[in-house]
């Protein structure tokens, strides 16, 4: 998170206030939404050295606006600022975290004209467009709709993405190291077809200085006009590695009204996701290719059974890894409406020389007066072909093998815009002796609308 205080609660305060001085001379609809959570958490792992309980305290916040004074004008901000109750933890051998923490999450202003034709986003916001796939952008998007159902984006700005830090391998570094920043520009290009069809193309590339970071070519196709068939398909090319770094194909088939069947197949490089200028991009870069079938059948109205399986391959010089997984779904409706169903999924999974059974037994169930529960209890089965490998972890699960744990959610509407929900946890795995978390949150949520 972004730990410069100043300009969070600078860039809050101001555009809260741009907000609240054009709501209050013209018309338009203003929400805000607001989250506070207490979390507190004990895991100590196998030889940790910080074994103290956790108490962090976090405030999300959310204000919203449509046509701020003007028809499609609005503006969107949200952010959360956190501090712990008690000493922050320990986060290296010397170091430790920061008692307060907090990021902008989203801060932009949108625009659009009355046929929606053309739309503008500035500022921070998140981008899911083609090939820049969550990036968090600080800059400008464009976006034409035409007549002819094919809608153009262009995007660019200023990226800060996810990396080692410098000073947790260097602690005597100054700390403006953290604010290690990338730009990006890119753009789609998509076609719709009524609700039956799409195509699209996508393409981005990022920066640091005069390096790149990545370079990327996305597509999608997709076809739902045949009654009794979908399919999808797409990908991401890695430009600058001249690879497919995805592949992708999903098929899914409703012969009857009842009865889902899935096919998917997809290829990927795991290790062409690795920005270019982080030093782990110099690793393997190992492919896999996985297939899986599956089929959901609705025995009655309240009862559903899926079944799936798969296998994936690992391919490499002189010789083919083989992994491969089944799963089983039911699911029972307790009632009408929605929230009310108990359920059970259990997957085994074999991946190389790894295997894995997973299980999870869930609940839910809605009042009527507005209180709900949500119950998870899970038992995970952790094993080697052969024996126990050499690494840490790998001696931990031949030690303790068995992991299992439950979460328990209570909620309870207290009025329209207010409510409340505790959650549990606690889990016993094989790099801890115990995991137990306590969250409390209270949220309200309400918007307000008046005429010019």
């Amino acid at each position: 998170m972004v730990k410069n205080q100043q300009l969070i609660f600078a860039t809050f305060v101001a555009m809260g206030a741009m907000v609240l001085s054009v709501e209050a001379n013209a018309g338009g609809t203003l929400g805000f939404t607001g989250h506070t959570l207490a979390t507190f958490s004990e895991s100590p792992l196998a030889g940790a050295s910080d074994t103290r309980s956790r108490i962090p305290i976090y405030q999300f916040l959310s204000l919203r606006t449509l046509d701020l004074g003007v028809q499609g004008l609005s503006i969107e901000l949200s952010g959360v600022l956190g501090a712990h109750a008690g000493e922050p933890p320990i986060v290296g051998a010397n170091l430790q975290d920061d008692r307060f923490v907090g990021d902008v999450l989203v801060g932009l202003i949108r625009w659009h004209d009355q046929k929606r034709r053309i739309s503008l986003a500035a500022g921070r916001q998140y981008l899911f467009i083609g090939a820049g796939r969550a990036e968090h952008l600080d800059g400008l998007t464009i976006t034409y709709r035409s007549p002819w159902s094919v809608d153009i984006t262009a995007f660019g700005g200023r990226t800060q993405p996810a990396q080692v830090d410098d000073e947790a391998l260097e602690p005597n570094l100054a700390y403006e190291s953290y604010f290690y920043s990338n730009w990006a520009v890119g753009g789609r290009i998509r076609y719709r077809l009524l609700r039956q069809a799409i195509a699209s193309v996508g393409f981005v590339h990022e920066g640091h200085e005069k390096q790149t970071v990545r370079q990327n070519l996305s597509f999608q196709l997709g076809y739902w006009g045949f009654s009794k068939l979908e399919a999808q398909a797409g990908g991401v090319v890695d430009v600058a590695a001249k690879l497919p770094q995805e592949l992708w194909l999903s098929l899914t088939s409703r012969p009857l009204a009842s009865l889902k069947l899935t096919a998917d197949y997809s290829y990927q490089v795991p290790a062409l996701t690795i920005s270019k200028t982080s030093l782990f991009s110099v690793f393997a870069t190992d492919a896999y290719h996985s297939a899986s079938l599956g089929a959901h059948y609705g025995i009655t109205e309240s009862l559903l059974v899926g079944v799936g399986g798969g296998v994936r391959f690992y391919p490499g010089a002189g010789f083919m890894k083989l992994g491969y997984n089944g799963a089983l779904d039911v699911r029972y409706r307790l009632g009408e409406g929605g929230g009310k169903n108990v359920g059970l999924r259990s997957e085994f999974v074999h991946a190389s020389d790894q295997w894995s059974l997973q299980n999870r037994l869930y609940a839910a169930y809605r009042l009527s007066f507005g209180l709900y529960f949500n119950a998870q209890a899970y038992v995970l089965l952790l094993g080697r072909d052969g024996g126990g490998g050499s690494s840490t972890f790998d001696q931990h699960v031949e030690a303790k093998p068995l992991s299992f744990g439950g979460l328990v959610l209570a909620g309870y509407q207290l009025i329209d815009a207010l409510s409340l929900q505790v959650a549990g946890s606690a889990f016993v795995t094989p790099l801890a002796k115990k995991d137990m978390r306590i969250l409390a949150r209270l949220t309200y949520s309400s918007a307000w609308s008046w005429a010019r």
